[in-house]
């Protein structure tokens, strides 16, 4: 009985309280809604100078792929 009292009081006061008010939209950030706002103008190799790129290819054999990058003798 304890126990639903300490749920149910805190529902039923948050319920018969006046709401709060609403932030004033002006100030929500509304370059969010603007798609051309956010985009940067780097490119790749400026934040990533390491990247190398490659192509997207077909899935292989995995356990060839397993067996090429395991230690030498730990595939067998």
């Amino acid at each position: 009985m304890r126990l639903t009292f300490m749920v149910v009081l805190p529902l039923v006061l948050a319920a018969c309280s006046a709401p709060s008010a609403l932030p004033d939209q002006d100030g929500l950030g509304l370059q969010a809604a603007q798609p051309g706002a956010a985009r940067g103008t780097a490119a790749v190799g400026q934040l990533f100078p390491d990247y190398t790129p490659r192509k997207v290819t077909e899935p292989g054999d995995w356990q060839q792929l397993n067996g090429d990058q395991a230690p030498q003798g730990a595939s067998q």
